[in-house]
């Protein structure tokens, strides 16, 4: 399959007629980008289209006329993307302007190449974003430091409007205006459409700029996708002695009309996030180019082969938990299932069309989920509360430790937690959930090493726990050997045995540990190790393991979280309670996690079968 790119030459060409004032160049530029965004994520085979679409005005324009204005060559302001899903289209305006080097546009996604979301990593990224709501306040915070440093660099940040559902925007305001921060432009990109459907669908947030104007906020409002009105409304900004907002009304997937197209009825906005069939990709990019041709008829295009990555297959975590859900609820009526906004991502949309009455969707508003879900528990009901594990083991973790002091029951869903996937970069990639999650008294954490351990979960093993349990698993799907499955009902403390040894044991924690294993089972057949498999992070049965392990002299710990935290922590301390002489060693994280493909995510952070059964 070929991808298509506008060529750099043509793109400088219209940079400079933008910068003399033809706004057909502009319109040109923008067109042009959308082209390389949607390659740029067809050859990552993720990103996020529709929200890189709507948005590519926006900061096209704030390029040209603030970050880098006619006649400057370094930055004359800086730029934050809050809602960072626009990414890939921020990525084609650093290329187009000579900010990153041209090669990095086939690397979206890829180790040393561009991540999922915007990091300082990366030439001209003002600072890291990718859970929602803090770009306002960084923004702050870098026009507090210019005032201390006497320099004046105006700071602009983009927000989506499903963010807007985020406390903490609401909180960055106030002090915006009692601090007099007029270098602060904030855009809304109010494109109507967040994660998976309507704002309004998910949690309505009302006049936005009635309340922006409420905490003393200049507001003006335009068409997000009509350059001359953008471009006026920055000249204006510039005498403001105001914060300002200017709210852009946008269309998701602006630029290619079946993308644009989403029914007020619709469930799921199928572009948000994933690259496209081939077939919407070619009529895109003919769509699109069309519209370029009839600007500038001597345009020129790239033409790149696009590399060959194996389809992702396996067993899922993800349909497991769904059916599990669905299983439960029937089974207990108490069962309430929490949902911010990743209806599709956590497993809950089958749950919400069977049980409506008992099923909340909170938008983008975790820390709120989670209190709500402390008083249904303490009215005697089962709150199954559900993020992805970065943003609910982070955002949420003090209104989670105020639950456990209540001694209730409430069970916490983290998915898209460890190492992969890797495409969208460390504000994504749990890997510090265990620790937040494992400092919560009587808690019980579970990820489970195979699909099959969720039957029968929650009114089952999780039943007999009566504090609160976290479950955290990948949505990536895995593959796993006939000959090597752990048991489906493995006893909580226990583990399951996959394989007979001598002197030394493996330990595997959880889903990508077991995988590794067991689809490269046929490698350990001359292996003298003890192969164990566990789901249970931070609870050991002492008697089990004294029974299992009773001839074993060196133990290998494979956790798919940071080091030192859950089972490596928990297995310490089970050896000092017992005098044990086993030598411990641990495969896990130590340091943040990279972007990449799966396989050079985990090859980087020591995941290997070689790793593996050389400790």
């Amino acid at each position: 399959m070929e991808l298509t790119f506008v060529k750099q030459t043509t793109l400088e060409k219209h940079i400079e007629l933008a910068y003399a004032g033809n706004l057909e160049s502009r319109r040109f530029i923008s067109d042009a980008l959308r082209v390389n965004t949607l390659s740029m994520i067809m050859e990552a085979g993720s990103g996020h289209i529709g929200s890189s679409f709507s948005a590519m005005d926006i900061v096209l324009s704030v390029y040209l006329d603030l970050v880098l204005p006619k006649g400057k060559e370094t930055l004359q302001a800086k730029y934050i993307s809050s809602k960072g899903h626009d990414a890939p289209g921020l990525y084609s305006i650093l290329v187009a302007f000579g900010i990153i080097k041209e090669d990095k546009k086939l690397l979206l996604r890829r180790i040393n190449g561009l991540p999922g979301h915007p990091d300082i990593s990366t030439a001209g990224i003002t600072a890291n974003t990718g859970s929602l709501g803090m770009g306002i306040s960084k923004g702050k915070g870098i026009l507090e430091a210019n005032r201390i440093l006497k320099k004046s660099e105006p700071v602009i940040v983009l927000t989506g409007d499903g963010e807007l559902q985020e406390g903490q925007i609401w909180e960055s305001l106030a002090s915006a205006v009692n601090r007099k921060l007029k270098g602060l432009l904030v855009f809304v990109d109010h494109n109507k459409i967040q994660s998976d459907t309507w704002v309004d669908k998910v949690s309505a947030i009302g006049d936005i700029p009635r309340k922006f104007e409420s905490f003393g906020w200049q507001v003006e409002r335009i068409n997000g996708h009509d350059l001359a009105a953008i471009n006026l409304s920055i000249q204006n900004w510039r005498n403001n002695q105001l914060p300002t907002v200017i709210i852009a009304d946008t269309i998701k997937g602006k630029g290619c009309s079946f993308m644009e197209s989403f029914p007020k009825e619709g469930d799921f906005y199928k572009y948000h996030s994933g690259a496209t069939s081939a077939e919407d990709y070619t009529k895109a990019i003919s769509e699109i180019s069309e519209r370029l041709i009839k600007i500038d008829s001597t345009v020129e295009f790239d033409n790149y082969q696009k590399s060959n990555k194996p389809p992702i297959s396996g067993d899922s975590f993800l349909e497991s938990w769904k059916k599990e859900l669905i299983n439960s609820g029937k089974q207990n009526e108490k069962i309430v299932v929490l949902d911010a906004d990743l209806t599709l991502d956590t497993g809950t949309s089958d749950f919400s069309k069977v049980f409506p009455d008992r099923y909340i969707q909170f938008g983008i508003a975790e820390q709120d989920m989670v209190s709500a879900a402390g008083g249904l528990a303490l009215s005697g009901l089962l709150p199954i509360v559900h993020s992805f594990a970065s943003f609910l083991s982070g955002r949420a973790h003090e209104q989670i430790i105020v639950n456990a002091t209540e001694k209730t029951k409430i069970i916490y869903v983290g998915a898209l937690a460890g190492l992969i996937p890797g495409g969208p970069g460390h504000s994504h990639q749990a890997v510090s959930d265990v620790n937040s999650f494992g400092s919560v008294n009587n808690i019980l954490i579970f990820e489970p090493s195979h699909p099959n351990q969720f039957n029968d979960l929650v009114n089952g093993q999780l039943g007999k726990h009566l504090g609160p349990v976290y479950i955290r698993f990948t949505n990536v799907p895995l593959n796993f050997s006939r000959e090597c499955i752990p048991s489906a009902d493995v006893p909580i403390g226990e583990a399951s045995v996959l394989k007979q040894g001598e002197t030394d044991c493996i330990i595997l924690v959880g889903g990508v540990p077991t995988s590794l294993v067991s689809e490269n089972f046929d490698k350990f057949s001359k292996s003298k190790s003890k192969i164990l498999s566990t789901p249970w992070v931070n609870k050991i049965n002492q008697n089990w393991y004294l029974e299992n392990l009773s001839n074993i002299e060196n133990v290998t710990i494979v956790q798919n979280y940071n080091m030192n935290s859950g089972f490596d922590v928990q297995f310490r301390k089970f050896l000092d309670d017992n005098s044990m002489e086993i030598k411990m060693s641990v495969i896990a994280v130590e340091e943040i996690p990279k972007s990449g493909t799966n396989q050079e995510v985990l090859n980087h952070h020591g995941f290997t079968i070689e790793n593996i059964k050389g400790n």
